[in-house]
């Protein structure tokens, strides 16, 4: 009696073993979104994808803003991803990189960290040779987005600022769009504000 139940468990393990896994669903140029997904201070994070009907597919995740691939098809009809970009939300986390992402709350570089509003100079991190670049150590292309994907073609992003972050004065609330023909608009504030989305492409089609 003891040999046959031994003889059932063996066979239903090797059944087990040669069952196929579940193949893991991946965007067309071959991301995994579950590998986007996570909690960062408090938000979710995400990847959201929209398509047109050329075979156009553009992915973003909500952290950072960031447009992380962008398949086109080329003159052949041959569909390549021509946008630079990581393959998970690890690598964006722990590689120093501004790929894809929308930078603010001011871009560019702050000559020195200092600029003055009102009569006032207000002094800011430097975290590139000196002088502030990209809103500092804590752009917001290291925050949280709230994402709204409209339908699939159009992804919203908002982000709110409060006063003091990062050493800024006034709140500052954004919302920009994402739409599949890669518009964008946005809100300029007039006190202190530049942003700008800085993808990286390869033209080689």
């Amino acid at each position: 009696m003891k040999t046959f139940v031994l003889g059932l468990v063996v066979v239903a393990g090797i059944m087990s073993s040669c069952s196929p896994k579940a193949k893991e669903e991946t965007t067309l140029s071959g991301l995994n979104p579950k590998k986007f997904q996570a909690e960062i201070d408090g938000k979710q994070a995400g990847l959201y994808t929209l398509k047109n009907s050329a075979g156009m597919e553009v992915c973003i995740t909500n952290f950072g803003g960031r447009i992380v691939s962008v398949l086109v098809p080329d003159k052949h009809g041959n569909r390549k991803d021509v946008g630079l970009g990581f393959d998970s939300l690890v690598d964006y986390r722990n590689i120093p990189s501004d790929f894809g992402a929308s930078i603010g709350r001011y871009a560019n570089r702050i000559a020195q960290g200092r600029i003055e509003i009102d009569g006032e100079t207000i002094q800011l991190p430097q975290n590139n040779y000196g002088h502030c670049l990209h809103g500092g150590p804590e752009g917001w292309q290291y925050q949280m987005y709230e994402a709204n994907q409209i339908d699939g073609t159009t992804l919203e992003l908002t982000r709110f600022s409060p006063d003091g972050a990062p050493c800024l004065p006034e709140q500052t609330r954004i919302r920009m769009a994402i739409r599949i023909s890669l518009g964008m608009y946005g809100r300029k504030c007039a006190f202190i504000l530049q942003m700008i989305m800085l993808s990286i492409f390869s033209t080689r089609l």
